[in-house]
């Protein structure tokens, strides 16, 4: 009779649906704060939600209680990357909280957000992945993934994946490579072909074969996506300067979001002597220390104007607050 009530138990629960059985974990996402660091670029983070709430799945009902139950862009601000584009997410039903799925946020005070959730059921996980660049998250909650492995899964070789996956580093403020996805966190990832990607929780999967490490897609993976609050700005000369015709001056920038690891970030100069209108390059690939040695052209000039363009990302560029003045020295 005891061994007929076990088995009508265990029958019993193997009808229930997933859910009903499932136990719910916690996620825990650092967040810094941008009121705390210079430049506020620095507070963004890629972040994942490998769990999915139970009460909703909406991303913004998900996370607006963390933050005043609002979209206040003074104090968070979150984006999706849909189509080759930045979409800002402000209000309920735009985006859903999913495994696999990441997102850019910002938070103008630092704080830890403790989201608690039905995890990833399987030991597989598969989601679609688009040719070229995609924010992709670690879909487990408890478990840290090697690219590597992801790589050489033979499930993945149509993809053609990127060898390296780019982190967002909050100390740097620039992207860095990195060979694992930690739970709660995304990164950028490449594939040269659209498809399937499929991630395991352990290497390669039980009994999965290897596509081989020579798969990897190293020399043709372009630099990632701009990071939202890229930037460039001229430091020097300063609004209103005054340059000696002929004699030697630094220009300086400040720059942050244009240099990822693994590439050789540059920048090009130009001068303006109409305010702005016309601009002739004056130095071409400078490596991107933020400053440059400069030989001030002899012609004198009222209004000048400088420009720095980021070479691997030219959209990202500054021109002089205000013009600045070329003067020859009347004893020369």
């Amino acid at each position: 009779m005891k061994k007929w009530v076990l088995s009508g138990l265990v029958a019993l629960l193997l009808l229930l649906p997933f859910r009903v059985l499932a136990v719910e974990e916690a996620v825990s996402i650092d967040l810094p704060g941008a009121s705390e660091v210079s430049p506020a670029i620095k507070a963004y983070k890629l972040i994942g939600i490998p769990v999915l709430p139970p009460s909703s799945t909406d991303v913004f009902e998900v996370l607006k209680g963390f933050f005043g139950s609002q979209a206040d862009p003074g104090v968070w601000r979150l984006y999706a990357y849909v189509g080759g584009r930045y979409v800002e997410i402000t209000g309920l039903d735009q985006d859903s909280v999913d495994y696999g799925k990441g997102w850019w946020i910002i938070s103008a005070q630092a704080k830890t957000l403790n989201i608690s959730g039905l995890p990833f059921p399987s030991f597989e996980w598969s989601g679609s992945m688009p040719a070229g660049y995609s924010i992709l998250a670690n879909p487990f909650h408890d478990t840290a993934i090697v690219w590597q492995d992801v790589v050489d899964y033979l499930s993945n070789s149509p993809l053609g994946l990127g060898a390296y996956i780019y982190k967002w580093s909050d100390v740097l403020g620039e992207y860095v490579i990195v060979t694992e996805m930690l739970p709660g966190e995304s990164y950028w990832t490449w594939a040269t072909q659209a498809g399937y990607i499929y991630v395991t929780r352990g290497p390669l999967g039980l009994g999965a074969e290897s596509s081989g490490a020579g798969d990897a897609v190293r020399s043709s993976q372009p630099p990632p996506p701009l990071p939202p609050g890229a930037f460039l700005k001229l430091t020097s000369p300063s609004k209103g300067a005054t340059l000696a015709a002929g004699r030697p001056t630094v220009i300086r920038w400040k720059s942050s979001g244009i240099s990822p690891e693994g590439f050789d970030p540059r920048v090009d100069l130009y001068l303006s002597r109409n305010g702005g209108k016309d601009f002739t390059r004056i130095a071409s690939k400078v490596k991107n220390t933020g400053k440059y040695r400069w030989q001030v052209p002899r012609k004198g000039c009222n209004r000048c104007v400088l420009k720095v363009v980021s070479v691997l990302y030219p959209e990202v560029s500054d021109v002089s607050d205000r013009p600045f003045a070329i003067v020859r020295d009347s004893g020369r």
